[in-house]
């Protein structure tokens, strides 16, 4: 075969073990396999470990709230939230982000009350800051809209005739101010 980027590269990580416990059920049993379907992915991918998958995530977000797909978007803050909290342990521990996520996810299965509230916390405040900037983000296209439409519109001179015509006086004005 000839050498190439794709022949090159090998895999980092080419090992898979399979855990072969029956699960735990309790009332935690739906947030667990939450947990555990991210680091299973994660896993599988572990190129995806990185910033630019978070700043995807968020542009992901912020496209999907503008979009008003609602549901899926709340589907994905808590993964965009969980590469932050990673990329954060990756700089707390001087590691790169896919040297250290198998550790965010032992952390947070085990996490304290106080480690789960700041969780909480941080992705209420990333759905409150993806609904504001969705918000702007739609502004803005409208005033580009608007912009583009008001344009397309001019007449001789560089005139809107629609301020022409919201400026001239009305008729009932006009009556009154001959008799």
């Amino acid at each position: 075969m000839p050498w190439n980027v794709d022949t090159l590269r090998k895999d980092g990580f080419n090992k898979r073990m399979v855990n072969t416990k029956p699960k735990k059920v309790d009332e935690d049993s739906e947030e667990a396999r939450h947990w555990d379907d991210s680091q299973e992915y994660l896993s599988d991918n572990v190129h995806l470990v990185c910033e630019e998958t978070a700043n995807y995530l968020v542009i992901g977000c912020i496209n999907l709230e503008v979009e008003e797909k609602c549901a899926l978007m709340e589907q994905v803050v808590p993964q965009t939230i969980i590469m932050q909290f990673i990329l954060e342990l990756a700089k707390s521990l001087k590691v790169d982000p896919w040297a250290c996520f198998r550790q965010f996810f032992t952390k947070i299965k085990t996490a304290d009350r106080q480690y789960m509230e700041g969780f909480d916390d941080e992705l209420e405040a990333f759905k409150e800051h993806v609904q504001v900037c969705a918000k702007l983000h739609i502004e803005k296209a409208m005033k580009e809209y608007e912009e583009e439409e008001r344009e397309k519109r001019l007449g001789p001179g560089g005139l809107d005739p629609i301020e022409v015509y919201q400026s001239l006086p009305s008729p009932r004005n006009s009556r009154s101010a001959s008799m």
